[in-house]
Protein backbone atom coordinates (compact mmCIF):
# COMPACT_ATOMS: atom_id res chain seq x y z
CA UNK A 1 0.00 0.00 0.00
CA UNK A 2 3.21 2.32 0.66
CA UNK A 3 4.00 2.34 -2.98
CA UNK A 4 0.36 2.88 -4.47
CA UNK A 5 -0.23 5.62 -1.75
CA UNK A 6 3.75 7.67 -2.66
CA UNK A 7 1.79 8.49 -6.29
CA UNK A 8 0.59 11.88 -7.11
CA UNK A 9 -1.61 11.20 -9.37
CA UNK A 10 -3.55 8.82 -7.85
CA UNK A 11 -5.39 8.03 -4.93
CA UNK A 12 -5.59 4.14 -3.55
CA UNK A 13 -7.98 2.44 -0.83
CA UNK A 14 -7.16 -1.01 0.79
CA UNK A 15 -10.86 -2.50 0.99
CA UNK A 16 -11.41 -4.93 3.88
CA UNK A 17 -14.87 -6.04 3.42
CA UNK A 18 -15.80 -9.55 4.57
CA UNK A 19 -19.51 -8.61 3.82
CA UNK A 20 -18.71 -8.02 -0.05
CA UNK A 21 -17.65 -11.30 -1.29
CA UNK A 22 -15.51 -10.46 -4.32
CA UNK A 23 -14.94 -6.76 -4.07
CA UNK A 24 -10.60 -6.65 -5.09
CA UNK A 25 -8.65 -5.86 -2.33
CA UNK A 26 -7.60 -2.00 -3.43
CA UNK A 27 -9.34 0.22 -5.74
CA UNK A 28 -8.33 3.74 -6.30
CA UNK A 29 -7.68 5.66 -10.11
CA UNK A 30 -4.28 7.32 -11.42
CA UNK A 31 -5.56 10.43 -13.40
CA UNK A 32 -9.29 9.35 -13.99
CA UNK A 33 -9.06 5.81 -14.70
CA UNK A 34 -10.42 3.95 -11.76
CA UNK A 35 -8.46 0.54 -11.52
CA UNK A 36 -9.08 -2.44 -9.20
CA UNK A 37 -6.36 -4.65 -7.92
CA UNK A 38 -7.06 -8.34 -6.58
CA UNK A 39 -3.68 -9.73 -4.65
CA UNK A 40 -2.66 -12.85 -3.98
CA UNK A 41 -0.23 -15.13 -3.04
CA UNK A 42 2.40 -16.84 -5.97
CA UNK A 43 -0.42 -19.89 -5.66
CA UNK A 44 -3.58 -18.22 -4.86
CA UNK A 45 -5.97 -18.54 -7.28
CA UNK A 46 -8.69 -15.95 -8.23
CA UNK A 47 -12.52 -17.30 -7.06
CA UNK A 48 -15.49 -17.19 -10.12
CA UNK A 49 -16.83 -14.41 -8.11
CA UNK A 50 -13.68 -12.40 -8.00
CA UNK A 51 -12.84 -13.23 -11.61
CA UNK A 52 -16.45 -12.02 -12.03
CA UNK A 53 -16.82 -9.01 -10.53
CA UNK A 54 -13.06 -7.79 -11.83
CA UNK A 55 -15.26 -8.21 -15.80
CA UNK A 56 -17.78 -5.96 -14.59
CA UNK A 57 -15.11 -3.23 -13.71
CA UNK A 58 -13.68 -3.63 -17.30
CA UNK A 59 -17.18 -3.60 -18.81
CA UNK A 60 -17.87 -0.48 -17.36
CA UNK A 61 -14.58 1.51 -18.07
CA UNK A 62 -12.29 0.65 -15.21
CA UNK A 63 -9.24 -1.47 -15.36
CA UNK A 64 -8.58 -4.83 -13.54
CA UNK A 65 -5.39 -6.60 -12.35
CA UNK A 66 -4.53 -9.37 -10.41
CA UNK A 67 -1.04 -8.88 -9.08
CA UNK A 68 1.02 -11.20 -7.15
CA UNK A 69 4.37 -9.14 -6.31
CA UNK A 70 5.02 -5.17 -6.12
CA UNK A 71 6.70 -5.50 -9.51
CA UNK A 72 3.24 -6.41 -10.70
CA UNK A 73 1.65 -3.69 -8.46
CA UNK A 74 4.08 -1.86 -10.38
CA UNK A 75 2.82 -2.48 -13.95
CA UNK A 76 -0.53 -2.14 -13.48
CA UNK A 77 -0.02 1.49 -11.83
CA UNK A 78 2.26 2.42 -15.13
CA UNK A 79 -0.32 0.56 -17.65
CA UNK A 80 -3.36 2.67 -15.75
CA UNK A 81 -1.07 5.83 -15.93
CA UNK A 82 -0.44 5.30 -19.81
CA UNK A 83 -4.30 4.74 -20.43
CA UNK A 84 -4.42 8.36 -18.04
CA UNK A 85 -6.59 11.47 -19.50
CA UNK A 86 -4.52 13.59 -17.14
CA UNK A 87 -0.74 12.90 -17.28
CA UNK A 88 0.43 15.65 -14.59
CA UNK A 89 -0.18 15.43 -11.00
CA UNK A 90 -2.79 17.20 -9.92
Amino acid sequence: MDFLREQPDGWWVKISDMYNAGTPDVMGHIGGIFGAIELKREAGVVSPLQEWVLKQIEKTGGMSFVCRSLDEVKRAVETLRRKSVRLEPV
